[in-house]
């Protein structure tokens, strides 16, 4: 093994274990921490709202992985075929997940219990709002993803760890100034928007051997 793989390696160590502390040490906080801003009622909701798109996605349907495969068996070669073609086949999983998310919503949400005894301002706004988010998750991971081609996982790891951190501790401390979920909503699509473009500029970086 060269000095090149085994700092690679190191790096790589480095990136999942501060990805799984990051994960660890803010799990530890987050309940408690929206338990305390927001009340029981509006943590609730949020989990509820936050959580509902990534059920749809439990099929784990990961195009971008083989895709990073086919990027490294070929050392790097047709590479923006392949980001386009996994990005299309992303956008395919995102919009069938749209039709199956907001038929439920529309048809079934008003029948749960705690819906009908408690009103949330603004709540199918924040529906679209939360999905469009999850939505650019899905694009992010997916870019993220066939970054690690070349053998650099530790950079979009650390990126992720920072960006999942960064969303709990955001959104918990939003409830210190507001009760409104719509406001929570905004900053959640705000802080998705920004990795995107993160994970974007990381991914031409990679490309292109800079970092």
């Amino acid at each position: 093994m060269n000095k090149f793989n085994f700092e690679r390696i190191k790096k790589n160590i480095f990136g999942n274990s501060f990805r799984f502390s990051a994960s660890i040490i803010v799990q530890v906080f987050y309940l408690p921490l929206m338990f305390y801003t927001w009340g029981p009622v509006n943590t609730g909701y949020w989990l509820f709202l936050i959580a509902a798109p990534q059920i749809l996605s439990f099929w784990k349907i990961n195009f971008s992985e083989a895709a990073k495969q086919e990027l490294t068996l070929r050392n790097g070669k047709n590479e923006s075929y392949l980001y386009t073609v996994s990005l299309f086949l992303t956008f395919f999983v995102i919009l069938f997940f749209g039709l199956i998310y907001f038929t439920l919503n529309i048809l079934f949400l008003e029948n749960f219990e705690i819906f009908k005894t408690t009103k949330v301002n603004y709540f199918y706004y924040i529906i679209v709002i939360v999905f469009f988010s999850f939505s650019l998750d899905l694009v992010s991971n997916n870019i993220l993803t066939l970054s690690q081609y070349k053998g650099k996982i530790y950079k979009s790891e650390i990126l992720i760890g920072i960006f999942d951190s960064l969303e709990k501790i955001t959104i918990g401390i939003i409830g210190l100034l507001t009760s409104e979920l719509i406001i929570a909503a905004y900053f959640y699509l705000i802080i998705k928007i920004l990795k995107l473009f993160i994970s974007k500029y990381l991914f031409i970086l990679c490309i292109k051997s800079y970092i």
